[in-house]
């Protein structure tokens, strides 16, 4: 009886040593020294305990390549104009095509200045054709990317109106500018 007692006290034991970690020393700290294939056991049979010493990351960095791209930052920003809109988009030219089968082609020629110092611009807008009575004859559109700070560009975009009984085709006075958005953009060059 007092043999298999003996014997659990001593497999208990080492179950906790080797759940806990043996600890060597006074400090508390792993024994670098020790030979990882010992074992420990009762009378009878026991438990092996194994150590792993994982070695420490090195702390010294000779011979480690670096980069040799240099580290920027962004320049400033530049405080330069930037304006509205308006005005930016205008008319230039309507030609009102001769109709054929009730149907006609309008061709707007726009010309778009980006009055900004610092920033190019982007426009996507709206052209109209439209009667004294506000009613709309024709669309056109504006595209036009990166126009350069102070630049300047023209160009033409066609619309399709429709002659009903009693109708006339739209006057070249009737096209204007409809609502057209800027997007400021960085420079280019």
């Amino acid at each position: 009886m007092k043999l298999r007692h003996a014997r659990a006290v001593a497999v208990f034991t080492l179950v906790v040593v080797a759940l806990t970690g043996a600890r060597r020393g006074g400090d508390g700290g792993c024994d670098d020294d020790h030979d990882s294939s010992g074992s420990s056991g009762g009378s009878g049979g026991g438990v092996d305990v194994v150590e792993t010493t994982v070695p420490p990351l090195p702390t010294d960095t000779a011979g480690v390549p670096t980069s040799d791209i240099p580290v920027t930052t962004a320049p400033p920003a530049r405080k330069g104009k930037v304006t509205s809109v308006k005005g930016e988009v205008r008319i230039v030219d309507c030609v009102v095509g001769k109709p054929v089968d009730s149907t006609g082609i309008i061709t707007f020629k726009y010309e778009v200045t980006n009055g900004n110092s610092d920033m190019a611009a982007n426009y996507v807008g709206r052209l109209m054709a439209v009667d004294p009575d506000g009613t709309l004859r024709a669309n056109g559109q504006v595209v036009q990317y990166q126009i350069q700070p102070g630049g300047s560009w023209q160009g033409e975009s066609k619309g399709t109106f429709g002659i009903g009984p009693g109708q006339k085709a739209p006057s070249a006075k009737s096209c204007k500018v409809g609502e057209v958005t800027k997007t400021n953009v960085p420079a280019t060059g």
